[in-house]
């Protein structure tokens, strides 16, 4: 079975039937009768009402120095439950949700880049324990 895939203006993929179904329900419009450019608008409506932003920090995050304001990363997500487990065991700190966010501040969506997000966490602690580590 193949999935429809349809994707926001900042680039992140929804099943184009549930955006569709989303339509229906909400504004009683048929999704797919519409043009391209209320089509787009429709998607990212729905990621709109779907999916907030999060802040997350590296291990090695440092609030006191500038320097360090590369281990801040913000995550696009249904829920805070969704970005706990895609950061688990990498060392990293869950700070909130980010107010006043934007879909295209994020750097990283879920669920499609659980991997990736995990992946940059890792690399991201592993730079810091090789920055402080003793010099024998």
């Amino acid at each position: 079975m193949t999935t429809n895939t349809v994707t926001t203006t900042s680039g992140i993929p929804f099943d184009a039937g549930n955006v569709a179904e989303w339509v229906g329900l909400h504004y009683g419009r048929n999704f797919d009768a519409e043009g391209a450019g209320k089509r787009q608008e429709w998607v990212d409506r729905f990621a709109d009402a779907h999916l907030k932003v999060f802040e997350v920090m590296a291990a090695g995050f440092d609030a006191s120095s500038d320097d360090t304001d590369d281990c801040v990363y913000w995550i696009a997500a249904a829920s805070d439950d969704e970005v706990k487990t895609a950061i688990a065991d990498t060392g990293a700190k869950f700070a909130g949700e980010v107010l006043g966010w934007s879909l295209s501040d994020a750097e990283f969506y879920l669920p499609g880049q659980a991997t990736q997000i995990s992946s940059t966490l890792l690399e991201k602690a592993s730079e810091y324990r090789n920055r402080n580590r003793a010099v024998a």
